[in-house]
């Protein structure tokens, strides 16, 4: 397996920081970017396995840069589970590890989830989808509105 980085972006919350230390060089804590996409260029899996997201911003964003995500169920719609990338239980330590191996053991796959995440990017999630589903759920409320 080649040598592998994980980098570690946003703000580092106080209760956080003691499991930080003399963490491997391997790890670099990068803190608030302003330009996430340098990042996510230089990168080739997005972990976000969060326990109360809904759908965050940074999944479509990594969608969009052809990243393959490890996430969970709470987390948002973004990942289809072995399609784009790997839904985890949110409650599963062990899961998340075992994910990354899988991941970045098998390059053909970590290839393949990388592509359809592209492709579902551009079917599902660009500018113009988002536009037409705000005009839909304006015209729906507009719609009942007017029959009151």
């Amino acid at each position: 397996m080649r040598r592998s980085e994980l980098l570690l972006g946003g703000q580092v919350h106080p209760e956080i920081e003691p499991y930080l230390k003399g963490v491997p060089d391997s790890v670099k804590l990068l803190g608030f970017q302003r330009q996430v996409e340098k990042i996510y260029r230089q990168s080739s899996i997005f972990v976000f396995p969060s326990r109360v997201e809904g759908s965050a911003k940074s999944t479509y964003e990594a969608v969009a840069s052809s990243l393959v995500q490890i996430t969970t169920k709470d987390s948002g719609d973004v990942v289809m589970n072995v399609v784009n990338g790997i839904v985890i239980p949110s409650e599963d330590a062990g899961a998340l590890p075992a994910a990354i191996l899988r991941l970045c053991e098998n390059q053909l796959l970590l290839t393949e989830m990388s592509m359809a995440g592209r492709k579902r990017a551009m079917n599902h999630f660009t500018l113009d989808h988002f536009r037409q589903r705000v005009r839909t759920a304006y015209r729906t409320v507009f719609a009942k509105n007017s029959l009151c």
